[in-house]
Parts: structure tokens; sequence; C-alpha cells
């Protein structure tokens, strides 16, 4: 080999990703991201929407049951709609306006709190829900306008409450005939119950009421 030869080393091709370090970093965590292994299996479960102390459990349930909790918990992004928000068994005391804005769940259960107060408002923003349970509380009283934000609700579960009688109950939810498919409504104890009043609201929804609960 002469002196005058000119040395070059041959090129090599470079695999995408160990071109990453030269480019801006944002650029490295979107291609990470576009590449994941879970990006088509669909929604991602372990991006739990709320802080504890409750916490996410498989087959997307979000469970705040029996934590003492006295106001409603922080919510973060919903990024889809989650089967079940269990909150039941706790000492809230009211539901306030928008106080569940940007929830996305199918079914709620608020049952064995002491709610005494739900407000007009309480589910403003509130996405997907079709079942709501809110047994065993204190409610002598269910503002009709708080069912215009729940247009997909079917299931309604206000059983054991501190309504007099049904004729009153009835008469609070009287707006849910057009989607309500089924309501839960049995009390301990009922001064006044009428057969009519029951039959007329049942129109095209299964009224479950009685004195004696369900068998």
């Amino acid at each position: 080999m002469g002196s005058g030869t000119l040395l070059t080393a041959e090129p090599q091709l470079q695999h995408p990703a160990d071109m990453c370090p030269v480019r801006p970093l944002l650029v490295c965590v979107f291609l990470v991201l576009w590449e994941s292994p879970g990006k088509s299996r669909g929604q991602d479960y372990s991006v739990c929407p709320i802080t504890t102390p409750c916490h996410c459990e498989t087959h997307d349930v979000i469970n705040c049951a029996k934590r003492r909790l006295k106001k409603l918990p922080f919510f973060l992004n919903f990024y889809f709609v989650w089967a079940d928000l269990d909150l039941s068994d706790n000492l809230l005391p009211q539901l306030p306006a928008q106080g569940l804005q940007g929830v996305k769940v199918k079914k709620l259960t608020l049952s064995e709190n002491i709610l005494t107060l739900v407000h007009p408002l309480a589910f403003s923003g509130t996405q997907g829900l079709e079942e709501l349970r809110l047994a065993h509380n204190y409610l002598s009283y269910v503002p009709p306008d708080m069912f215009t934000h729940l247009p997909s609700l079917k299931t309604l579960d206000l059983s054991y409450n501190r309504y007099a009688h049904v004729s009153r109950l009835t008469s609070h939810v009287s707006r849910l005939t057009s989607h309500v498919s089924r309501l839960m409504c049995h009390v301990s104890r009922l001064t006044s119950q009428s057969g009519d009043q029951a039959e007329t609201f049942r129109a095209g929804t299964r009224l479950s009421c009685s004195d004696r609960g369900p068998g």
C-alpha cells in the first residue's frame, strides 16, 4: 500500500433508535410512546384517574369504598369510561355542584354514606353514567334537574332513604320515565302508598318499591 493512499472507513447503517439521542428530548419521548407495544391494545387501565386513598383495581374498577371520606376525592383526567367507581360506605354528607365533573364511569355507587343533599348540578360534566346507586343515605329530596345531566342513566337505586311515602318519591323523579328502565325505592317505613300513583309512574319503567325491601 502506497504512502499516498487515503484510508476511509466503510459507512455503517444505524438503527433509528440509535439516532434518538441526537434528537431533541421531546421527539425521543414521542417516538417511544408511539412505538410502545401497548399502543394498539386499547384502553390503558394503568393510568389511574384518582389519587390516594383511593386506588384502581383490575377490570377498570376504581375503589374508594370504606375510606372514611368526608368529601369527594380529587379526580384526575379520565381518558376513557371506566366500568365502576365505588364511593360507598364513607362519610360523605353532600354532593356539591360539579363535584363529579369530568368523571367517566358506567356505574357510580354512593350507597351507605350520610348524604342529605344532592345539588342539581352535582353530575354536571359527568359522562357515560348508566347506573347510579344512592341507597342507605338520608335523602328526603332528589332535585329532578340533576337528571338532565345524566342522559345515559338506566338504573337508579334510591332505596332506604328518608322519603315519607312513595308518591313524594315518584313526583321528585317523574322526569326519569323517558330513559330510566329500572328504579329501586325500597323504604323501611311508608306513611302512605298509592298504587295508582306507582302504576302511573311505572309507564315504561320497572318500578320496584316496597315497605320491606328486596327479598
